[in-house]
């Protein structure tokens, strides 16, 4: 049995998790133009959604349930895009480098195309990795609340946040070599 989740839930989620997901993934990839990792990753976030409001969602037919889903599932696809739209934004609002920085103009613009680079390939991760990343690096969160936020161990939230440094430094390194990391630090 699971933390808050009775037995006689558990099957009846289970149930539906296997009468509904195979269609609920099929309207996420659409809905998420074909990006399988994000249909995958809404349509649990889905179902970890139900299971959170399964009082009021277990007494739906299977057709209200799945539309309850569908519209869950939407939400979560819509919220991802506008997270990759900010990025971007942010990305742009850049400032310029400041006088007497030390940095030539192609340093700068090497920092700036790394710093693309870099965000693109994290808000590709995986969205719990996608959320420590924001939140650690973004948001400047400590690893504990990081972890209650998210409700994981902090150990979790470590694991993600070197995997986030990994894809990071290979992001950066494209545009900066090998030793880009310590040049894109300095241009934070």
């Amino acid at each position: 049995m699971r933390p808050g989740v009775s037995d006689i839930d558990a099957r009846e989620l289970a149930a539906c998790y296997e009468l509904l997901a195979g269609s609920l993934f099929r309207y996420a990839l659409l809905v998420a133009r074909g990006e399988g990792p994000l249909a995958e990753d809404v349509v649990q976030d889905a179902f970890q959604q139900a299971a959170t409001r399964w009082a009021k969602v277990r007494d739906y037919p299977d057709e209200g349930r799945l539309a309850w889903l569908k519209v869950v599932v939407r939400n979560k696809v819509y919220d991802a895009y506008r997270r990759r739209r900010t990025m971007r934004d942010k990305e742009a609002e850049l400032p310029p480098p400041g006088p007497g920085d030390g940095r030539s103009a192609y340093d700068e613009a090497m920092v700036r195309l790394a710093g693309a680079e870099l965000w693109s390939a994290v808000s590709m991760l995986p969205q719990r990795q996608y959320l420590v990343a924001v939140m650690r690096f973004r948001d400047e969160m400590t690893i504990a609340a990081i972890a209650a936020e998210l409700k994981v161990s902090t150990g979790t939230v470590s694991s993600d946040i070197r995997k986030v440094r990994s894809v990071m430094r290979e992001a950066a390194s494209r545009y900066l070599g090998p030793d880009g990391a310590e040049l894109w630090k300095t241009s934070r």
